[in-house]
Formats: structure tokens, sequence, C-alpha cells
């Protein structure tokens, strides 16, 4: 399966995944209803633009709306009938293909705007919210145990 367009891995540390992310024009996230996805970001924080079905959660990690493909119905799935949605696969194609084109075209604005569009969430920015939080719970545990 393996060939110059397509790559299949079982593990990659973090510098030879950032590299392989900033060698892909662009990258295809077509979510079936997960919530945050670390391939989203991992792309976008690697300069590369990220196509995704405009549907769940990826679409708060899509800063650039044109790379949002709409379902063109929904189907159910599984025993508890999940709702998934259903997109044609040439709309995808138009998408990706015009997101390639910018980053072929202007490297360093895509590069830019997919990096900063999620630099917030780099851990340098979550460490000390991370932090707090953890705190608060750490502190309301020992709270209660103090008071039993």
């Amino acid at each position: 399966f393996n060939s110059p367009e397509h790559v299949l891995t079982h593990k990659l540390d973090d510098r030879d995944l950032a590299a392989m992310y900033s060698l892909c024009w662009a990258t295809m996230a077509p979510g079936l209803g997960e919530g945050f996805g670390y391939p989203i970001v991992e792309s976008q924080a690697c300069g590369t633009p990220v196509v995704h079905v405009n549907f769940a959660g990826g679409v708060a990690l899509i800063s650039d709306k044109r790379w949002l493909v709409d379902s063109v119905t929904t189907r159910l799935d599984g025993p508890y009938a999940l709702q998934r949605p259903v997109f044609r696969a040439e709309d995808f194609a138009d998408r990706l293909i015009e997101a390639m084109e910018w980053k072929r075209q202007e490297p360093q604005a895509c590069a830019a705007y997919c990096s900063g569009a999620v630099e917030h969430y780099r851990w340098r920015h979550l460490k000390q919210r991370w932090a707090g939080l953890l705190g608060g719970w750490l502190q309301e545990i020992r709270n209660r145990e103090e008071k039993s």
C-alpha cells in the first residue's frame, strides 16, 4: 500500500510526524462525529491546511470555513443509531485541490495562517490553565478528606 502518494505508518515520533504533516499539500479529515481531532490540529500546526466535513466537533478546529465540506445527508450507524454524515467525494476533492493550490502558491502565508489558527492549543499556552484545573481538583479532594 505504501507509495509516494500514500504512506501507512504505525508509529512515528513527534519530529517525524511533524515532518510528514509539513510535506503534505493538504490533509483530509472526514470526521464522522468525533470530538476533538488531534490530526486536525497537528496538521495545521505544521502549516498544512485541513479539509473536514461540516459536522461535529472538528468543525470548531477549522478556522477557514472554505475547508469545510457540507454533507448531502446523514445515515444511522451501529446499534445506537448514531447519526453520521454522508458527503460527495467530489466535494472533498474540490476543497482539497483548492487548499493544495493555496499552499503551493503562497506557502509562507498558508503555513503562517494554519499554524496561527491553532497556536492557542500549544502546551505553553495551556500549561497554566491545566495546572490550575488539576490543582483545584486536588484541593477539593484534600478538603473532602479533611472533613471526613
